[in-house]
């Protein structure tokens, strides 16, 4: 099934979207360095039975940068206007903590949640530290524009077994996201901690991990899943940091698999 690009201007601001399907809502939140494009994929494969609606974050794709309130609130907005009070989510990377923080917001919003590659945020660690790091990124970037910038970190994220092709989509990926978006998601991620949110993700959840990811390593999906009410855990193989990129499929048997499950 083709997804349709959608948009609609709200008082935050222009959200896009990418839309296929029809029946009950799900919710694919892409991560810093992706877009609504990242899911194609399961756009086609997860639609069976489903309305997969794949946003555009602030200052990415087609939607609007952020002009006075923070991305949940500009994913609330987005999602009242579509009248969808009740949904499954996929979460990836940075998505990850937008649906934790999500779930604090609205309680009762979210049924079934798969966490994807999950950042703990770094509003834990040192202010000193947390600093350095934020700067260090934004001057990396300023000196290598997007291109450069996605060239080097684009690749590196995938795991061992990534076909080239992939590789060269996660490169094109990233170099196609606007600098102000990936800053101002970049200051989300920077003041984020994971930890806390996580009693609010009350509902059936499912922590997915790479083998090969540095970013997110296994260790910490373990204890994000352990600290989760109701969660369970999933190793992938060979996989890095972007898994609807490089094993489409394989994500898909596990998402169907949980998303698919009677309990509620």
């Amino acid at each position: 099934m083709t997804a349709v690009s959608q948009t609609i201007d709200l008082p935050g601001g222009r959200i896009a979207w990418l839309e296929s399907g029809e029946g009950p809502p799900l919710l694919l939140v892409h991560g810093i360095g992706g877009e609504a494009g990242a899911w194609t994929h399961q756009l086609g494969s997860l639609s069976a039975g489903r309305r997969v609606l794949a946003w555009d974050a602030p200052g990415y794709g087609g939607s609007a940068p952020l002009a006075g309130s923070g991305h949940v609130d500009r994913l609330l907005e987005w999602l009242d206007a579509l009248k969808i009070t009740r949904l499954d989510a996929v979460g990836h990377s940075l998505g990850a903590i937008f649906l934790a923080l999500l779930a604090r917001a609205r309680p009762g919003l979210l049924r079934r949640v798969v966490l994807l590659h999950p950042m703990a945020g770094m509003g834990a660690l040192p202010a000193e530290e947390r600093e350095a790091l934020r700067l260090a990124r934004i001057e990396e970037l300023r000196e290598l524009g997007p291109d450069g910038f996605a060239a080097l970190r684009g690749g590196a994220i995938l795991g061992r077994a990534a076909s080239d092709t992939a590789r060269a989509r996660a490169i094109a990926v990233m170099a196609a996201v606007p600098a102000a978006g990936y800053l101002a998601a970049w200051e989300a991620l920077v003041a984020a901690d994971i930890m806390p949110l996580l009693p609010a993700l009350s509902g059936p959840a499912l922590v997915i991990s790479g083998e090969d990811d540095k970013g997110s390593p296994p260790e910490l999906g373990r204890r994000i899943a352990a600290a989760l009410p109701r969660a369970g855990f999933f190793l992938m193989p060979g996989v890095g940091h972007y898994a609807p990129i490089e094993a489409p499929a394989a994500l898909d048997e596990l998402l169907l698999a949980f998303l698919n499950e009677d309990t509620p």
